[in-house]
């Protein structure tokens, strides 16, 4: 009996099978086609920009002849002569025919003579502008090639009195390559603008470049609210799929969000976040630096946004590391300086062939009203010349700037104006 009913199961399985085949290989079955979902990232709350909104100078240094000199910056109390001076002349001029000087015409050419004797503008960036970056804010025409891989830290314009027309000077960071342009500006046009620096806190030059004023410099210090992107937020902003992403602790407490790929780290008692995601496949080119510059700023409007005003602060650029770009945050007419574990007022990004595998801002976002504010002042002239000498670092300094120290507590962040001090390893310290 046994045998007659596994014989029988045999003879079933095997016609079904029969049957299963030829509905394989025969039948018409109806499909229905599935449409792929793309993923969109999330994006967190935050003001847009692009990259002309954080590329700008933030120094324009009036040279008014007879050794005196006055600084303008974008943010500050006289701001409307910054923008009377940057907007309203020198982005509405043109730069052309650039050529590179030859070490006898540098042989000729006493800088600190020119500034000194000559009304002239000076435009200062914090960091080398590479030039097709530049060209987003300035028109500049570049002919060669070779001129387009060069990146810019000064330009100079100034009335020479002896040919009656204005000279204008691109300056890198190489004392040596110094290039001229012809400029469509009037003499009596530099002279105008120049003018408006007679009204303004004089500025005595230091052998090392910077500038330090001979008055007293009027600041507020101020105690601000703030509001901190949660886990959540950051979580459905900067992961493909959230639904995978697994949480780990570290035993400093940090928290670690990764999904295999990226990974998200969360420094809660630091108010920091560091998220990476590192690229993979074969080398590429380089990317064009103005290029890399819209990546990170489409990267940040996308992730956090721009609480605030900003301006770019450093580009370092490396055949062999990642490039390295920081962000830095103004309150008022002064950046805002953390430490060196916790910089509040940085926004730091890494890329490699064009895309971001490194992003690090603080998780504090600032309230855009006060709550307590108190005028003051910051020393000048000789009481700010006896700090720096004090300091041991005279010899190191390469700028001497107002900023905003952070001191953050549970629900405010006080910033309090203080001299800071840049060195020549691109740290900065407080007087």
């Amino acid at each position: 009996m046994k045998e007659r009913l596994k014989t029988v199961a045999l003879v079933l399985l095997v016609a079904a099978s029969l049957v299963q085949s030829y509905v394989l290989a025969y039948g018409r079955p109806k499909l229905d086609l599935l449409t792929p979902t793309n993923y969109v990232p999330s994006e967190l709350g935050g003001t847009q920009a692009e990259l002309k909104d954080l590329l700008y100078p933030y120094q324009i240094v009036l040279h008014l002849g007879d050794n005196k000199h006055t600084l303008l910056t974008p943010f500050s109390p006289q701001q409307q002569f910054y923008k009377m001076v940057y907007r309203d002349f020198l982005q509405k001029r043109r730069f052309e025919a650039l050529r590179k000087l030859t070490p006898e015409n540098l042989s000729v050419l006493d800088w600190s003579d020119i500034r000194n004797k000559n009304e002239g503008i000076e435009i200062r960036f914090r960091e080398a502008v590479p030039m097709p970056a530049l060209q987003r804010i300035l028109d500049v025409k570049v002919d060669a090639d070779t001129l387009a891989e060069a990146s810019i830290e000064r330009i100079l314009i100034y009335a020479n009195t002896g040919s009656g027309e204005p000279e204008a000077y691109f300056f890198t960071g190489d004392p040596l390559t110094v290039y001229a342009a012809r400029t469509d500006m009037d003499i009596s046009e530099v002279r105008k603008n120049v003018a408006f620096g007679q009204y303004l806190t004089p500025y005595e030059p230091q052998y090392a470049g910077y500038y330090l004023p001979q008055k007293a410099v009027p600041v507020v210090r101020y105690t601000v609210g703030y509001d901190q992107f949660t886990a959540d937020e950051l979580k459905r902003s900067l992961f493909v799929d959230p639904n995978i992403v697994k949480n780990l602790q570290e035993k400093d407490g940090s928290q670690i969000y990764t999904d295999a790929k990226r990974g998200l780290q969360l420094q809660s008692e630091k108010h920091w976040l560091i998220f990476t995601d590192p690229v993979t496949g074969p080398a590429a080119s380089r990317a064009n630096p103005a290029n890399d510059l819209d990546t990170a700023v489409q990267f940040v409007n996308q992730h956090g946004g721009w609480n605030g005003t900003f301006r770019m602060d450093t580009l370092t650029r490396s055949t062999d590391e990642p490039d390295q770009l920081v962000f830095r945050q103004y309150r008022d007419s002064l950046p805002i300086l953390g430490g060196a574990e916790e910089d509040l007022g940085a926004v730091k990004l890494a890329l490699v062939q064009g895309a971001v595998t490194s992003f690090e801002r603080s998780m504090i976002k600032l309230k855009p009203e006060a709550e307590t504010r108190r005028e003051m002042e910051l020393p000048g002239g000789p009481a700010l010349a006896k700090l720096i000498e004090s300091s041991g670092h005279r010899g190191n300094i390469v700028d001497v700037f107002p900023a905003y120290s952070a001191k953050i507590s549970d629900k405010t962040v006080e910033l309090i104006p203080r001299w800071a001090i840049e060195l020549r390893d691109g740290s900065y310290d407080f007087l």
